[in-house]
């Protein structure tokens, strides 16, 4: 009996394990991590906070020395759908989970369902990279 009951939470402890690995955070799940300054570690989450007015197309602070632009995003005001606050001023602002992919090439960013992938684009921002 004891092994059954054992077996039985070493189960449930991988499915709680498994079914959150590939869940994109909640805000208030977000919320809870701490913020990334310039620098973020391989593979571990940091909360980034960023103003809606711009959009998300890039990210609004160089991180590890790198700008960062979301991969497929050519609109300077993109908006990754599921990522919008319900805030009414014109700069509300999101918190999402930042995690720097082990080869340091990529970011991923995750809020409510919704990865986007930032690509390292260099040591300059250029030019479309500024908001107005």
């Amino acid at each position: 009996m004891k092994r059954l009951t054992c077996r039985a939470g070493l189960l449930a402890v991988l499915v709680l394990s498994i079914s959150s690995c590939g869940d994109s955070p909640s805000t208030s799940e977000v919320e809870q991590l701490p913020l990334v300054d310039s620098s973020l570690a391989v593979g571990e989450p940091r909360q980034f906070e960023q103003g809606t007015h711009c959009g998300f197309r890039v990210l609004s602070r160089m991180i590890n020395g790198q700008v960062w632009r979301a991969e497929g995003a050519s609109d300077g005001d993109w908006f990754p759908g599921g990522w919008r606050t319900d805030s009414s001023t014109s700069d509300g602002r999101v918190a999402i989970r930042l995690v720097l992919a082990e080869d340091e090439s990529t970011i991923t960013a995750s809020l409510n369902g919704t990865d986007v992938t930032y690509v390292a684009a260099g040591s300059e921002w250029q030019d479309s990279d500024l908001c107005a």
